[in-house]
C-alpha cells in the first residue's frame, strides 16, 4: 500500500501539473509570453533554463530564479498574473481537497505507479521547489513560464509526466474527476486501479 508521505506527493504533482498545462495552453493560445519570455531569460540567466542545476548549486539557483521573478513580476502580462493570483487563491482549496479524498484514492494507488512519477521529477534538479512540494505565487509562475520555453528542462519534464500519466487512461480519469460531485474515483462509486 502506497505511503501517505507518496500520496500527498503524487496529487500535488498532478494538480500541479493540470495549473502549468493550462498556463502554458493559455500563453500559447493568447500569445502572452512571448515577450515577457525574453526578459525572464535575461533576469534568472540562460544557463538555467538550458541545463539542469547541479545539486550543490540548487540554493544559488533557486535565489537568482526568486531574483529573477521579482525583477520582471511586474512586466507579467496581466491575464497570467491573474491566472498566478488564481492558483494562489485556489491552492489551500486544492491541498484540502487531495486530503479529504486520501481515504478513496490511497488504497487505489500502486507503489509502481507512484514511483514512475516521482521518478520524474527528481531527475530534472531544476533550482525550483519540486512539483511533489506546496508551492509558492513565485515557483508556480516561474514552472509557468519556463513550461513555455521549447527545450527547457521543465518543458521536457512535463512531457515526460503527460506521457506518464496517460500511458493509463484510467489512471488519468480518476485522477481528474477528483472532487468532482458524485465521482470521487473516476467512476462513479467504484474505485479504479492506479
Amino acid at each position: 500500500m502506497v505511503t501517505d508521505e507518496k500520496y500527498f506527493k503524487i496529487m500535488r504533482l498532478f494538480a500541479h501539473y493540470q495549473f502549468i498545462l493550462a498556463g502554458a495552453v493559455m500563453g500559447v493560445m493568447t500569445g502572452l509570453m512571448t515577450s515577457f519570455m525574453g526578459k525572464f531569460v535575461e533576469a534568472i540567466g540562460d544557463p538555467l533554463i538550458e541545463t539542469f542545476v547541479p545539486e550543490e548549486e540548487q540554493k544559488k539557483a533557486q535565489k537568482k530564479i526568486k531574483e529573477g521573478i521579482k525583477k520582471v513580476k511586474t512586466e507579467l502580462p496581466k491575464e497570467m498574473k491573474e491566472f498566478v493570483a488564481e492558483f494562489v487563491q485556489q491552492a489551500p482549496k486544492i491541498y484540502a481537497l487531495i486530503k479529504n479524498e486520501k481515504k478513496n484514492v490511497i488504497p487505489s494507488l500502486t507503489d509502481k505507479f507512484c514511483d514512475q512519477g516521482l521518478a520524474i521529477v527528481e531527475k530534472y534538479p531544476l533550482g525550483l521547489k519540486k512539483l511533489t512540494e506546496e508551492l509558492d505565487e513565485d515557483t508556480i509562475t516561474a514552472y509557468v513560464v519556463l513550461s513555455q520555453k521549447k527545450g527547457s528542462p521543465v518543458e521536457k519534464m512535463i512531457t515526460e509526466i503527460t506521457a506518464w500519466l496517460t500511458s493509463d487512461k484510467e489512471i488519468f480519469t480518476t485522477l481528474a474527476t477528483l472532487g468532482k460531485t458524485g465521482n470521487k474515483t473516476g467512476k462513479g462509486n467504484k474505485k479504479s486501479k492506479i
